[in-house]
């Protein structure tokens, strides 16, 4: 069984304290949202009627019928997405640029069909019509187990309420986000499975609305949340030179006048996988935007 225990954040390290300010703060913001997204899900799968009402016909033995029609005039929406499926395309920017978009274009259509991308496009899309959001993500895999090359893939997020967002973002892409995090729950058994030398003491500082699967994992399935924690953070320091001709350089040539200096810091993204106290695994991620794309 899971040791629950409440953690106090000053004995956490810096990075988790933070992150666990950033989840408590998302989900506090997002609370009243999730509620009525998690409402719009129920009453799609049929559980419509007034729950003291509900409980009023049950105890008097009468029956609560429910004529769901709203699936009929849902898939009339998702149905069009379907057979009209989006893409990624490369527009150029001018007509010398027109056979770097080819290339670029192959490129995509191969990442999209190697991820079987419709399926995530279809399912963000799917949530997105019942709850009004639905999410799909970028991840990279080896190419093999005999490789160190990796490539792009397209993958769904089944559940939209697993994912928390930087509230302060206001890009309707959430392009200018600082972080996000995706939950996930886990038995004791599977996380011991997954991370045999972490602690399995556990916290509630990870609890969201509408993610949560404790109400129904009952008797000796403890459950233990993890959470990937995608952080915006600010790396070197470094110069950037323009020089007489207009080309932008780092390293000025010897000797080589600039007409524009400036100090830029270059922007990294940090992966994290995260439990209630600790931080399970750590890395980069190569690129400079959360991978996260919201429907």
């Amino acid at each position: 069984m899971a040791q629950t225990s409440p953690v106090p954040n000053a004995i956490l390290n810096p990075v988790m304290q933070l992150a666990i300010e950033r989840f408590q703060f998302a989900a506090l913001s997002e609370k009243d949202n999730r509620e009525k997204m998690r409402g719009d899900v129920e009453f799609y799968v049929s559980d419509q009627w007034d729950q003291s009402i509900k409980n009023n016909r049950m105890s008097g033995q009468r029956p609560c019928l429910t004529i769901n029609r709203l699936p009929q005039f849902t898939r009339q929406i998702t149905n069009q997405l379907r057979q009209n499926m989006p893409s990624i395309r490369t527009i150029p920017v001018n007509d010398s640029d027109e056979d770097v978009a080819k290339i670029y274009d192959g490129i995509m259509r191969h990442i999209q069909e190697s991820s079987q991308a419709g399926i995530a496009y279809a399912t963000a899309n799917n949530s997105q019509v019942i709850n009004g959001l639905g999410f799909f993500r970028l991840v990279t895999e080896y190419v093999n187990d005999n490789s160190f090359d990796q490539e792009i893939k397209i993958k769904r997020i089944k559940n939209p309420l697993s994912v928390y967002v930087d509230p302060a973002a206001i890009e309707p892409d959430y392009s200018d986000a600082r972080y996000m995090f995706i939950t996930e729950d886990l038995t004791h058994a599977e996380f011991k499975a997954r991370y045999p030398d972490k602690s399995t003491v556990t916290n509630d500082t990870l609890a969201g609305q509408g993610d949560d699967i404790r109400q129904w994992l009952t008797g000796d399935k403890s459950v233990m949340r993890i959470a990937e924690y995608f952080s915006i953070e600010d790396g070197e320091e470094y110069t950037i030179y323009q020089l007489t001709d207009g080309q932008i350089v780092e390293d000025l040539p010897l000797g080589m006048p600039s007409v524009n200096k400036r100090k830029v810091k270059r922007r990294k993204v940090v992966w994290r996988m995260i439990s209630g106290v600790e931080v399970l695994e750590e890395k980069p991620w190569a690129g400079k935007y959360i991978p996260i794309i919201p429907v």
